[in-house]
């Protein structure tokens, strides 16, 4: 698949291939509502939320391809919501976008340290956000690929080594046998 048809695929999802679903975090309605517009113009679902414990609930009861996370958010901040994701095993290869007004080198750093996959300024500039929710969905359905390749693999695996197991039955089985008749 190029490029061309894996954007295609994540922004404009054919009948039998659901859109994908992005929840928006954020204190501040309008971003949220911003956010979710424009996500909707680019073919994803949007879910919205406006603080972490309200994020984290949702995230426990749907899935959810990608969040776009604010920082600065009251009650509990988007750095404390990152933390409680990547801690949940269920939960941890959610990719997440940080958004944030704070520019600060620090603030940056500490997002990426704490595992988020990008970082965004507020106010949003349209085309450097569709690149890298893009991107990062990419990242995420390459993954998701990954995973199912290796499970497939593990089950192959464990054929294999079925089948092997079985046939060293039937050989000594056989050696069994012989050695009973040689009696």
């Amino acid at each position: 698949m190029t490029q061309t048809q894996r954007e295609a695929a994540t922004t404009n999802p054919s009948p039998s291939t659901p859109a994908s679903s992005l929840l928006v975090v954020d204190d501040n309605s309008m971003n949220r509502i911003m956010l979710s517009r424009y996500i909707t113009k680019l073919g994803y679902q949007a879910t919205l939320a406006e603080n972490g414990r309200q994020a984290l609930d949702k995230l426990q009861g749907e899935p959810f391809d990608l969040v776009l996370l604010d920082v600065q958010m009251p009650e509990m901040d988007g750095y404390q919501v990152l933390e409680h994701l990547k801690a949940d095993p269920r939960l941890r290869d959610i990719p997440v976008i940080m958004i944030s007004a704070v520019e600060e080198l620090e603030s940056v750093v500490r997002c990426i340290e704490l595992g988020a996959q990008d970082y965004l300024p507020k106010p949003f500039n349209p085309v450097l956000l569709r690149a890298r929710l893009s991107a990062s969905l990419e990242r995420k359905w390459l993954r998701d690929q990954e995973v199912d390749y290796l499970q497939q693999v593990g089950r192959v695996a464990e054929i294999t080594e079925s089948d092997y197991f079985q046939q060293l039955l039937g050989k000594a089985d056989e050696l069994r046998n012989r050695v009973m008749a040689d009696e």
